[in-house]
């Protein structure tokens, strides 16, 4: 299943694959993933890469999220919301600077949701 040509397949494969091993190839499988030209490719690696929930996975988002298009940006800051991590707040401050206006107002509203700010 690591070889599947169906890239979301080989996305949750790689991700269940790190979970269990904790071997560094497969995050690298899933930073490509991201940038697949799949979007349902792009999301299934982004929602692993977010769920290991290191600032490792969090830092190889966040350089793609300029890249995907604005539906997976939107699905990107509400996983955003919820994440726990310590670098949170410089991520949408990256973000924010490597975006465009169209996105702007939906990662203020994901800072706010997120208790990073009243």
């Amino acid at each position: 299943m690591l070889a599947d040509p169906d890239g979301a397949v080989k996305a949750c494969v790689n991700g269940a694959f790190y979970r269990a091993t904790g071997k560094k190839e497969y995050i690298d499988v899933l930073a490509e993933l991201s940038t697949d030209l799949s979007k349902r490719t792009r999301k299934a690696a982004v929602d692993e890469l977010l769920d290991v929930e290191s600032d490792a996975t969090l830092k190889t988002v966040i350089a793609s999220f300029s890249e995907q298009e604005m539906e997976l940006q939107k699905h990107i800051l509400r996983r955003l919301e919820f994440s726990k991590s310590k670098i949170l707040y410089q991520c949408f401050l990256s973000i924010f600077k490597n975006s465009g206006e169209k996105i702007r107002p939906f990662i203020v509203e994901a800072v706010r949701r997120a208790g990073l700010v009243n």
